[in-house]
């Protein structure tokens, strides 16, 4: 498992649309600008693993029970070219070279509220990977 710290933070855009953020990564920094949200952080963890785990090596996106998406990129690069942020309003990619999703909103409520529903959907597939290979045994 890697948990690349340096590139995990936070970012909140200020009124000249410039980002505070906690971390120094350059390339996380150019994605959230161009996605532009109004909030974002990235996230890592036990889950993330699994799901990476578990994914297939041409799959884009995962589509959970709810109607929401998780988009998958092979990295933060890639993941700034999507666009999807104007139209969605929220977003959240999965970047799988930095090993940790990016999660974007247009305010702090809704960025807790989807972080919060990406986390239960990841502990919930994990759940479900690690019963299947329980299974397998």
């Amino acid at each position: 498992m890697y948990f690349g710290t340096a590139n995990l933070g936070t970012f909140v855009r200020r009124s000249d649309n410039t980002y505070a953020r906690t971390t120094q990564n350059a390339g996380v920094l150019k994605a959230v600008e161009r996605i532009a949200p109004t909030v974002a952080f990235t996230m890592s963890c036990d889950a993330v693993s699994v799901m990476l785990d578990a994914l297939t090596a041409d799959q884009k996106s995962v589509d959970f029970m709810d109607g929401s998406t998780l988009f998958l990129a092979s990295s933060i690069s890639e993941a700034k070219d999507y666009g999807a942020y104007a139209s969605l309003g929220s977003y959240a990619v999965l970047c799988k070279r930095e090993h940790f999703i990016l999660v974007c909103a247009s305010s702090p409520p809704e960025l807790l509220a989807q972080a919060a529903s990406l986390e239960a959907h990841l502990v919930a597939m994990a759940s479900h990977v690690h019963d299947c290979v329980d299974d397998d045994h």
